[in-house]
């Protein structure tokens, strides 16, 4: 497993706020790279609508937001892609 080093910070919304330790204001975000074995599928938790394999230029159309996106960029970068 690989560390980006792209840390992201997001504010926690005030109507979310009784779900973390008191005076949290923002969390922190990490990105990693990591191989996956042959035949892994990944296992959901109640944070993930869906997933699906796709190809990095349509990972790059899926992604909303700009920092997910730079993480993409050097996840491929690293990847020699």
């Amino acid at each position: 497993m690989t560390d980006l080093a792209i840390p992201q910070h997001y504010p926690v919304p005030e109507e979310e706020r009784g779900q973390y330790p008191v005076g949290l204001a923002s969390v922190r975000i990490d990105s990693f790279v990591a191989d996956a074995p042959a035949g892994w599928e990944p296992v959901l938790s109640d944070e993930h609508d869906e997933r699906r394999w796709c190809t990095y230029a349509e990972a790059l159309d899926l992604l909303t937001w700009p920092e997910g996106r730079v993480a993409l960029i050097a996840a491929a970068e690293r990847a020699g892609g």
